[in-house]
């Protein structure tokens, strides 16, 4: 199988699975000078210095991008190819271009069939750090289609990804390979986004196993603070993934004639899918408070320190996530008085700390647009929605699959109809690019 979901058009070779030493997560010199033309060491020097850093929210010793990825670059020529793919991308969405230009579809579309071509026979020898190479080139094609805005492309390679990690040689290595649940961590991260943008169940049975597994074991969970703010992301990170996965599964229990997690028996009693499903989100509900609760403390003593991680765009992303979550009340150890008022000090927060408005800016990290796009749609109180809408406005950024131009855009319209609020209620297939499609074809109407 391939990154892009085609069959290669080399023949596999037969043999057996190699088990290649897998490159550590250590930092490597970068050397800018592996790309063939000066156009490409252009695109390819603009991802290093540029790119990079905003694809994550981790700091540069901690950056996957920074200190794995690029070092891989001079091992492996499909990850060089996609590196100035998603530079030249980056580049032209920067600098405010129309990527989707002739003139820029020329040089995007080279680039990325040169990545697309070397992927087939880095696959024909199946061991563990070729796979990690094409699970690389799957997140970095991922961001070259977000930067786009060509969803359902970027949901493909997720699920080339996905599939990827259900090969027999990644599970033999277990938890013991850093680099395989790094990936793991990121696709998983990525479907659940996917998953919310599209309302489409892009996470794999796998990552279900998973999560009905986590409400065994939660005895263990330390209740002081993280011992470093990747720590703390990477925690979250697994909760929201826990947090999608059983809410779907809720979700299509209910949708099933069968076997209805939410209803009593006919005698009255409670099916053992109720138990399952109760058992499920009271973990949820244990762990994100025992998550805020520890997040709270790491920020007091951040704070005391004068710490100069309390400015970083990582600290900024986790208040905003830790103030996003508290909205839910049975997520919080102690109510707030006001907790979309906090979420909202905190998203002004993290909006004054992005570079300017006229600069465009993109990561696959990062729930600012997605958050204020929640708070649009679901707070009744107008001042605190208008407050929501005017920083997303104010924005000239994608965070994965979500822009905020086009977010803001489907806010503004919605909010014009006099029944505005059954807009947000109604269920509409294909999520937000669903709605967006029901919103044009009124707006067509009515013209």
């Amino acid at each position: 199988m391939k990154c892009d979901g085609y069959a290669p058009s080399v023949k596999a070779s037969s043999q057996p699975y190699t088990n290649t030493k897998a490159e550590s997560l250590s930092l490597i010199a970068v050397d800018h000078e592996v790309s063939n033309t000066a156009l490409e060491r252009h695109y390819f020097y603009h991802f290093c210095h540029w790119t990079c850093k905003q694809l994550s929210n981790s700091s540069d010793t901690s950056n996957f991008w920074m200190q794995y990825v690029l070092p891989l670059s001079h091992t492996s020529d499909p990850v060089r190819h996609a590196i100035t793919a998603v530079g030249a991308a980056h580049r032209f969405f920067t600098a405010g271009s129309d990527t989707h230009s002739l003139q820029h579809m020329q040089v995007l579309t080279k680039q990325y069939n040169k990545a697309i071509s070397q992927i087939i026979p880095c696959l024909t020898v199946s061991s563990i750090h070729n796979i990690h190479c094409t699970l690389v080139c799957c997140l970095l094609f991922i961001a070259f289609e977000s930067i786009l805005g060509r969803y359902s492309e970027c949901v493909r390679h997720l699920r080339a990804g996905n599939q990827l990690l259900t090969l027999p040689i990644l599970a033999a290595g277990g938890k013991n390979c850093a680099t395989t649940e790094k990936l793991k961590e990121m696709l998983s991260s990525l479907s659940v986004e996917a998953s919310t943008f599209m309302d489409d169940n892009i996470i794999s049975d796998e990552q279900r196993i998973w999560v009905t597994g986590r409400a065994k074991d939660t005895s263990n969970l330390s209740s002081g603070q993280f011992r470093d703010l990747d720590q703390a992301a990477s925690e979250l990170r697994e909760l929201e993934v826990q947090f999608t996965i059983s809410t779907r599964l809720y979700r299509d229990e209910a949708s099933s004639n069968n076997e209805l997690p939410a209803v009593e028996s006919e005698d009255g009693e409670i099916t053992a899918n109720d138990r399952a499903m109760d058992a499920l989100f009271e973990d949820l509900q244990r762990r994100f408070k025992k998550w805020i609760a520890r997040f709270d403390l790491t920020k007091r003593a951040l704070e005391y320190e004068q710490h100069p991680h309390t400015r970083s765009q990582q600290f900024l992303n986790l208040t905003l996530a830790q103030k996003f979550w508290s909205m839910n009340l049975y997520f919080v150890p102690e109510p707030c008085l006001d907790s979309t008022a906090d979420f909202l000090d905190a998203a002004e927060n993290l909006v004054k700390s992005l570079a300017k408005p006229s600069y465009f800016t993109f990561s696959l990290d990062g729930d600012l647009i997605s958050g204020l796009s929640f708070v649009v749609r679901v707070c009744s109180d107008a001042d605190k929605r208008d407050r929501a809408l005017t920083l997303l406005q104010s924005l000239n950024r994608r965070e994965g699959f979500w822009d905020s131009r086009e977010i803001a855009k489907m806010h503004q319209v919605t909010l014009s109809f006099d029944d505005f609020e059954s807009w947000y209620e109604m269920e509409v297939l294909g999520g937000v690019p669903g709605y967006l499609a029901k919103l044009a074809e009124v707006l067509k109407r009515t013209k």
